[in-house]
């Protein structure tokens, strides 16, 4: 009678070879669910800024066709606001806090010390950026390609044909020699590696558009940041 050949098991190769198909395939899901995941969280950002963008438009027609104040006055800033004018216009129109924030923003500047600045005094810092030029920190900075002055460069009245026509963006600051980031610092709401995933854009007729990063450009520059857009 033959005796039975005993098993000898997976070689040293083949169980390398399993785990590498194992890490290959988790690496796949990873990427997929972590895609998934940003696309909500830009559909989000998108009816943020469509909410955020309705909110000033419906301030313009109840207050004789401009567009609100929302900035701090001279703060040289395009995301730091007023916390009065920000709780009126907000509370005037039924919007909430979670609408000022971006989902995407690892650094989670949704937080107390962001909405109420240095003790909830005067100052707040929001997700996105405002850009109707209501205030003075346009003297502040360079508009790229800009050819008119300023009143002509962005949005005041509804009806305006200003050369920049977005009301609202998300947050997109280089910092000088930080590049996008820096201790504590997220320099996009919309992060792909070393760089922007891209913005999301709101414009006064309404429309809201997603601009992967290599179509953003740069378009203020001042203060040792880039904002782009």
């Amino acid at each position: 009678m033959r005796a039975c050949r005993k098993s000898q098991g997976f070689s040293l190769i083949e169980l390398l070879v399993v785990v590498a198909i194992i890490a290959i395939l988790v690496s796949l899901l990873i990427n997929y669910f972590g895609r998934t995941i940003e696309r909500g969280r830009r559909v989000a950002c998108t009816n943020n800024l469509r909410q955020l963008a309705s909110m000033v438009r419906m301030s313009a027609e109840d207050g004789r066709d401009r567009y609100p104040r929302l900035h701090i006055r001279n703060h040289r800033s395009v995301y730091w606001y007023d916390q009065k004018q920000r709780d009126d216009l907000l509370g005037n129109y039924g919007l909430d806090r979670e609408v000022c924030y971006c989902p995407s923003n690892r650094k989670k500047w949704n937080r107390d010390d962001f909405w109420n600045w240095n003790g909830g005094t005067t100052a707040s810092v929001l997700g996105y950026a405002y850009l109707a030029n209501d205030n003075g920190w346009p003297q502040y900075y360079t508009v790229t390609g800009a050819t008119g002055p300023w009143e002509d460069i962005f949005p005041r009245k509804l009806g305006d044909a200003p050369e920049v026509t977005v009301l609202f963006t998300d947050i997109n600051r280089k910092f000088g020699r930080w590049g996008w980031g820096g201790p504590g610092r997220q320099g996009a709401n919309h992060m792909r590696g070393n760089n922007p995933y891209g913005t999301n854009r709101a414009y006064q007729d309404g429309r809201v558009e997603w601009i992967n990063w290599p179509d953003m450009q740069l378009m203020l520059t001042g203060r040792n940041i880039e904002l782009y857009w």
